[in-house]
């Protein structure tokens, strides 16, 4: 299903793809990872060819352009492309979002997973970098303490933290810190039996009637609902909760596609929440460089 022409104008001319701060330095983006840790080429997602298809649907559901070669981030093992006046990044390439499932880890408002590949487009909400955030409001944020918090609750958890140690890989979601990059050496679980866990809890969930954005609360109450400080971070995944479910909405069955009028109101809260209009939900673009998109913008 396509978009009607004036409404996917209407999005197209609402969205900027931003860029990185960390990439003003000259370089081209195939430049920044054009080879993986192991020497081997690094393959684009976003833009490859063989998943062209797949991403040319992603973008057409939501209303949105697609992005020229130049405007693309390569991480280490996937592409982000931002969107600046939406205060959302789109990720793209091998990501086991269930797997991923854990109230220290910033989770998706919205993924859309391909048959037979590993191939994954998902929605994020932008945060507060820690790397950024020496004062606010309360006065000074002690994120080296708050680290040391997180990495220890997320080993007793099972998780992996090996890439716990790089400040970048953290933000602000609600005042409570998350893990935010989980490409590198961050993929889930430790072990293939919390995995399967946590398959099979969140299909249970699914077959029960709820929502993706509900199934993934369930087994994160199931799975860490008893252990101290859950209850703080599982403020972060509801902070977004507005957001996803207006996603959610905006879905037609039975042929799931998107409702652009609806699209188009998740657009406009998404707009209110990088300006700072929202009361309840709070969008950051730390990847301008730029100190006023990482202020805080809600007192909580």
């Amino acid at each position: 299903m396509a978009f009607p022409v004036d409404a996917h104008k209407g999005f197209a001319e609402a969205s900027e793809y931003g860029w990185c701060y960390k990439d003003r330095n000259g370089k081209k983006p195939k430049w920044m990872r054009k080879r993986n840790m192991d020497g081997s080429e690094r393959k684009d997602y976003l833009l490859n060819p063989d998943l062209r298809k797949y991403t040319e649907y992603f973008f057409d559901q939501f209303g949105l352009p697609m992005p020229n070669d130049d405007m693309i981030y390569r991480g280490n093992s996937q592409d982000l492309l931002f969107l600046d006046n939406l205060g959302l990044v789109i990720r793209t390439g091998p990501i086991d979002v269930i797997d991923m499932i854990h109230p220290g880890v910033l989770q998706p408002l919205y993924w859309m997973p391909f048959d037979n590949t590993d191939h994954v487009i998902a929605i994020y909400g932008g945060i507060q970098l820690s790397a950024h955030l020496y004062e606010n409001e309360g006065g000074v944020i002690t994120f080296n303490k708050d680290r040391e918090i997180l990495v220890d609750w997320m080993k007793s958890t099972g998780q992996k933290t090996n890439d716990s140690n790089v400040d970048q890989n953290f933000g602000y979601c609600n005042n409570e810190l998350v893990v935010l990059d989980t490409e590198e050496w961050f993929f889930g679980s430790k072990t293939e039996a919390l995995t399967d866990y946590k398959y099979d809890a969140y299909n249970v969930y699914r077959e029960a009637g709820l929502t993706p954005y509900l199934a993934i609360r369930q087994v994160m109450i199931e799975m860490y609902g008893d252990i101290e400080g859950f209850s703080n971070l599982i403020k972060t995944y509801d902070f977004h909760q507005p957001l996803r479910a207006q996603l959610d909405n905006a879905i037609s069955e039975p042929d799931l596609a998107f409702r652009y009028e609806m699209l188009d109101d998740f657009y406009r809260n998404c707009r209110k929440a990088v300006d700072g209009k929202d009361n309840e939900v709070a969008l950051y673009r730390p990847w301008t460089g730029s100190l006023s998109d990482n202020r805080p913008k809600l007192k909580l």
